[in-house]
């Protein structure tokens, strides 16, 4: 699959959601909506953006209310002068289990959660297989997995992770059956 997070999230929001309201957990600035944003949209971050501010690891929502939840993990430390969450320590692999028992939470039975991992190469290779084997272990069965790229280049020896997180990412597609 190609194509820009604003022309491929709504696609997949749309073939496999679980229904509304659609949750996008980590909104940041709002890239997956660029185009339009759904009515059913409520948005969560740790920016004054979002409709609601606070963290995807303590998702302030009651027990099986939330049809979709949209999740991108948080990468960079700065943007646009603000320091954002990132995975602590930048070595290590990150550690989706609270995201992810707080989605199963409050997902309803068919509910879908739909992530996308940016694999790091060099520093914390692998995120989509912690974040799916993650998944398994609180209870959200692994659905489908999708990988997009980019229509450039693989190579490039002078930046390494740029070519890793820039030239494809892997959606993630989990099922909350029961």
């Amino acid at each position: 699959m190609t194509g820009t997070d604003a022309e491929i999230m709504p696609l997949l929001v749309e073939f496999y959601g679980g229904g509304d309201p659609i949750l996008d957990c980590t909104f940041g600035m709002g890239r997956f909506w660029a185009h339009e944003k759904p009515k059913n949209l409520v948005t969560l971050d740790i920016t004054t953006r979002a409709d609601i501010v606070g963290t995807y690891d303590r998702l302030p929502f009651k027990d099986q209310v939330i049809g979709t939840i949209v999740f991108d993990p948080p990468h960079m430390r700065v943007s646009s002068g603000r320091v954002y969450l990132m995975y602590q320590p930048p070595t290590k692999a990150p550690d989706f289990t609270l995201f992810l028992g707080e989605a199963k939470r409050i997902l309803r039975i068919g509910g879908v959660v739909i992530a996308k991992m940016a694999d790091e190469l060099m520093v914390r290779p692998w995120n989509h297989v912690k974040f799916i084997t993650g998944a398994e272990e609180v209870g959200l069965e692994p659905f489908d997995l999708i990988v997009r790229s980019r229509h450039l280049s693989i190579r490039n020896t002078a930046h390494p992770q740029y070519r890793a997180r820039r030239k494809h990412c892997f959606y993630v597609i989990l099922k909350k059956k029961k």
